[in-house]
């Protein structure tokens, strides 16, 4: 599916620059069969059995909408029954036992439902044609490929074929660079996350204390270390489990694009929301923002976008409660109506001035302003955000924020 871009020039991010134009359309042959009995096999492993199969039940009902030919539409209305019920069951059992491979038990549910979207509205037409061993083959692999399964990136389905090259060998310089990547994802996930997170444990607590650090720091400026190193180390921890999947990944031959683009250095929410997570960027993209509204109904695309993805969230969250929703719905509202605010301004004298204040003589100044200002307010929406997920209390929230911004707490 494809679309123009609005006036606002935002677009989707590019595949993978080695990928071919066109998907790979071959049949499966031992290669793909063999990736796709161990991503199945692992799935059985690790899924306790009521839940796989759950899984399968769903899996084959998606299978069914998807093959209808009915109108994108009336396909998305038939697939929200079936995957609500799937992640409401999911409620009910019991947490798998491998939460390091699972990312905190969530990211299964989540890319699953992704992609099933995904594959049921907008496969290519070829998929109609195929011989059924390859069509379902191919619809498997693209819903398990381990590598990717249980942190992503997220690909449609046709930029998960597009980027396969299984006759291509890499190169030794490649074959390093992949292994480079996976090594550096793994000391991220596995060392500096956990590094940073003990910082910022250590940084709220002395906070909480009401102590001082090297008598330098008081109180209130560690509460706010506290919210940037938490933003940092959950960059870290995601970013790290998805370099590991793209590089073992480009190894196998699937050269998936990246999925982060330095989303902490970004001079505004619009270039964070762009560059943090691009496989979903590129995901609402493709199915929510392109899609509906007129191109000249820009606003209106990002709050969409933007309420997608809280219900999204709010669906594989541990647990649903009250204070998930509002706290996930607020966090997302806020930074969705940051973007659409921005990109109303870019187009004004103001946006041009600042624009103009970036090239001049003080340019690196207002960018390294940008930046810092940006950081600063995503790790303070990223804090409501992850409450409502993680299932802390709202009333936690409301006292962290009270202590930060009026240093005054209201109590236990």
């Amino acid at each position: 599916m494809s679309a123009p871009p609005p006036a606002t020039g935002i677009a989707l991010p590019q595949s993978a620059a080695s990928a071919p134009a066109e998907e790979w359309s071959g049949g499966l042959q031992g290669r793909e069969y063999a990736f796709l009995a161990v991503s199945l096999g692992a799935l059985a492993w690790i899924l306790p059995p009521l839940h796989l199969l759950s899984l399968a039940a769903t899996v084959l009902a998606v299978y069914a909408v998807g093959r209808s030919r009915r109108p994108r539409n009336h396909k998305l209305a038939m697939l929200v029954p079936i995957l609500v019920l799937f992640l409401a069951a999911k409620q009910r059992f019991p947490r798998p036992a491998v939460d390091v491979v699972l990312w905190g038990g969530a990211g299964l549910e989540a890319f699953f439902v992704l992609r099933a979207i995904d594959w049921a509205v907008s496969r290519p037409p070829r998929g109609l044609t195929d011989g059924l061993a390859d069509r379902v083959g191919r619809y498997l692999l693209f819903l398990f490929f381990l590598p990717t399964l249980f942190a992503g990136p997220v690909a449609t389905y046709r930029d998960f074929y597009r980027s396969y090259l299984p006759r291509r060998a890499a190169s030794l310089p490649e074959l390093r660079a992949h292994v480079a990547k996976i090594l550096w994802g793994a000391l991220k996930f596995l060392v500096l996350q956990a590094y940073v997170l003990g910082a910022a444990t250590r940084a709220r607590s002395l906070a909480d204390a009401g102590a001082t650090l090297g008598g330098i720091l008081g109180p209130g400026a560690l509460l706010w270390a506290y919210v940037c190193l938490y933003l940092l180390q959950l960059y870290l921890g995601f970013s790290g489990f998805c370099d590991v999947a793209i590089g073992v990944s480009r190894i196998l031959g699937f050269r998936l694009y990246e999925n982060f683009e330095g989303p902490l250095l970004s001079p505004s929410p619009v270039q964070y929301w762009k560059r943090m997570h691009v496989s979903a960027y590129r995901w609402l993209m493709t199915h929510v923002f392109y899609p509906y509204w007129r191109h000249d109904r820009v606003t209106l695309k990002v709050l969409t976008v933007f309420t997608a993805s809280a219900l999204w969230h709010v669906a594989i969250a541990r647990k649903v409660t009250s204070d998930v929703v509002v706290q996930v719905f607020a966090a997302l509202a806020l930074y969705g109506l940051s973007v659409a605010v921005l990109l109303r301004l870019s187009s004004t004298p103001l946006g041009r001035r600042v624009a103009t204040w970036r090239e001049g003589r003080y340019g690196p100044l207002v960018l390294a302003s940008q930046v810092g200002l940006t950081f600063v307010f995503t790790a303070l929406v990223h804090q409501v955000f992850w409450a409502g997920m993680t299932g802390r209390p709202l009333g936690a929230n409301v006292r962290l924020f009270r202590r930060l911004f009026l240093g005054v707490d209201v109590g236990p």
